[in-house]
């Protein structure tokens, strides 16, 4: 392939990230119209990185497409001079703008691009990315155009766009009149224009990975949360939606095609599901229960516009591509076969960016880490005896598993994951984290999430996760090399009398900010990270209430005896860890498999208020190492110098 020099703006969003790596890593320069270029270069050139481009082919050039002439300096846009081809992907992102702001952003900046353009004499093509509800023939109906002739011929008058702007969200608006400028002044100029007018985009079909929180995340927040009790619309209205690295394949495979010149391309996936079947198929995914019953949309926007956008978290403006149009995809699907591309599964791709959000917290806990890599280690959901059960890590043949404690989800052991030997598989224990459902006992499901097993792994666990492993470790300890255990909850002090009243679950989550939270729920714990984990887990509807029923039954007399009894007769070997402000109470049998050691000053969270140490002794207990040889006698309950 030639290498070209390439212009992109929008470069920075989701689907310009991901085109700028495709181009540089096919080796073509590239110049990026960019924000704050020197204050975003680091990491932007790090997120190139990690996702296969190089960096050293891309150049950030600061300007704004609210600002005449791009905002460019003019040493910048002489560096222009040579641009082949341009990506137009830039465009006022968000639900709210005002029709002047996004006309300014979308429109105008269009308008300056296309100036632009008239001056570059080695330009061969500029690919503007736009909407596909501008390829709606009920649109061209609603402005009075000929929907039979989709051209660059027919131009928007003032009272038509108006007309958009009275209809649509400023966003969307914006868009369909930037796609009639950009068609109507690249004709009149003899600008060698190819329109995309592209759906929905999700995250990379493989991963899941996105990185925007508009659009289809905002659905997929609002399932989590449990805030969408409605199906708006009908049965017969969708969303369709494409994936970012089909997409990406697409717009920079068109390169190739000269006879893409001049035409417009519908880009979406046929086989996308109702946004009715969308819903259920996320909602059961998270173990939610679906919404089954449609309510008009319009009727759900007047919602949204009184005031309850704040509450169920989504936009009025999103509805708008609720609709129950088709598209002609045909064109697109025969230059998709010239360039031997193949459409992802849809559904499960889907699911895959579900994962990811679930994983990051919907963004909030998003890293570096080259997604392709990270694959093996993602989180995901799993059908586990009648619970969806999300798993960090790996699923099969491991060698550590890990169960968290309450308040908190798995991410608390990603430290340890990644400093001990071998496969890990982390856990999050159904209703009281990311894993919800109804199963039988704690050691059925434990040996449906393990029954596949070919290795007997480390089972390391803390507080509500050590009764899950002896429960298991004594049913069946052929399947098991070694049992940690921290703090114990059977063998310390019950829960207080709060963890018995009605509705103090709800009630706590409603009065308690994330500083009361820190300081009434997880003690002295003070790392910002776990904090965050174990705030917003339980911000998750129904877990707060969870996890005060789980602390209820932990309680109960014939519950911790049951696992006392157990734990007195383990013929796995076992290491008992607990922090000397949370002693054990409970008498322990003279088992020679059993060791204990407590940590001095620490409480019920010991492996994360004094990581460092905690993490030294598990790697050492479960790497065989002989503990007793070390300076502190672990058999004795020895103690631990504070961190």
């Amino acid at each position: 392939m030639n290498t070209k020099d390439i212009f992109v703006t929008g470069g920075t969003g989701l689907i310009g990230r991901w085109t700028v790596a495709r181009l540089s890593k096919q080796g073509h320069r590239i110049k990026v119209l960019t924000r704050n270029a020197q204050q975003r270069k680091t990491e932007y050139y790090n997120w190139i990185d990690t996702h296969g481009g190089n960096k050293e082919v891309i150049d950030l050039l600061d300007g704004d497409l609210s600002k005449t002439s791009l905002g460019l300096s003019n040493e910048d846009q002489q560096q222009l001079a040579d641009t082949d081809v341009i990506y137009h992907m830039g465009a006022a992102f968000d639900w709210g703008l005002t029709p002047e702001h996004a006309r300014q952003v979308t429109v105008d900046g269009s308008h300056e691009l296309i100036d632009l353009a008239k001056c570059l004499p080695k330009l061969k093509q500029l690919v503007h990315l736009s909407g596909y509800m501008v390829a709606a023939a009920p649109v061209w109906d609603f402005l009075g155009l000929d929907n039979q002739k989709q051209d660059a011929t027919q131009k928007l008058n003032e009272q038509q766009a108006n007309r958009l702007y009275k209809k649509y969200g400023g966003y969307e608006a914006a868009k369909f009149e930037s796609h009639f400028l950009m068609q109507n002044l690249a004709h009149e100029n003899n600008i060698p224009l190819t329109g995309i007018l592209l759906s929905s985009t999700i995250g990379n079909s493989q991963t899941g990975e996105i990185d925007q929180p508009h659009g289809i995340p905002m659905l997929v927040n609002s399932i989590w949360n449990n805030t969408l009790p409605v199906i708006p619309g009908t049965k017969n209205d969708w969303i369709p939606l494409v994936t970012v690295d089909y997409l990406v394949s697409f717009i920079t495979g068109i390169l190739q095609l000269p006879e893409t010149i001049d035409k417009n391309y519908v880009v979406l996936d046929d086989e996308t599901p109702t946004f009715a079947e969308m819903i259920t198929m996320i909602s059961q995914h998270m173990g939610n229960q679906a919404p089954t019953r449609f309510v008009p949309k319009k009727l759900v926007q007047l919602s949204l516009n009184l005031g309850l956008e704040r509450f169920l978290g989504s936009s009025a403006e999103t509805l708008d591509f609720v609709q129950p149009y088709q598209f002609d995809t045909l064109p697109a699907q025969q230059i998709a076969q010239k360039l031997k591309l193949r459409k992802p599964d849809i559904r499960q791709a889907i699911l895959n960016m579900v994962d990811y959000l679930v994983q990051t917290n919907f963004g909030e806990n998003i890293t570096t880490t080259p997604p392709n890599s990270a694959m093996s280690d993602a989180g995901k959901f799993y059908r586990i005896a009648n619970t969806q059960t999300f798993i960090s890590g790996q699923r099969d043949n491991v060698d550590n598993v890990f169960l968290h404690g309450m308040p908190f989800n798995s991410d608390v052991w990603n430290t340890l994951k990644d400093r001990l030997k071998g496969d890990s598989m982390a856990v999050d224990i159904p209703n009281v984290s990311r894993s919800k459902g109804s199963y039988q006992s704690r050691t059925s499901w434990m040996n449906a999430l393990l029954n596949n097993q070919e290795k007997r792994p480390d089972l390391i666990t803390h507080s509500i996760g050590t009764g899950f492993a002896v429960d298991y470790a004594s049913r069946y300890p052929e399947r098991v090399n070694k049992l940690v255990l921290i703090s114990p909850y059977f063998l310390q002090s019950k829960a207080g009398f709060i963890a018995h009243l009605p509705f103090i679950g709800s009630l706590l989550k409603l009065v308690l900010n994330k500083s009361q939270f820190s300081q009434q729920v997880v003690g002295d714990l003070k790392n910002a990270a776990h904090i965050d984990t174990a705030f917003t887990n339980t911000r998750r509807p129904g877990v707060f209430a969870s996890i005060m029923r789980t602390l209820k039954l932990a309680s109960r007399t014939n519950h911790r005896q049951a696992l006392q009894i157990k734990l007195d007769n383990i013929h796995v070997p076992t290491l008992i860890i607990n922090g000397s402000n949370d002693p054990l109470i409970e008498q322990l049998s003279d088992n020679p498999h059993i060791q204990v050691i407590t940590i001095e000053g620490s409480g019920h969270n010991p492996h994360l208020s004094h990581e460092k140490d905690v993490f030294s002794i598990i790697k050492d207990f479960t790497a065989g190492h002989n503990i007793a040889q070390q300076p502190i006698d672990f058999i004795d309950a020895a103690v631990l110098p504070a961190a």
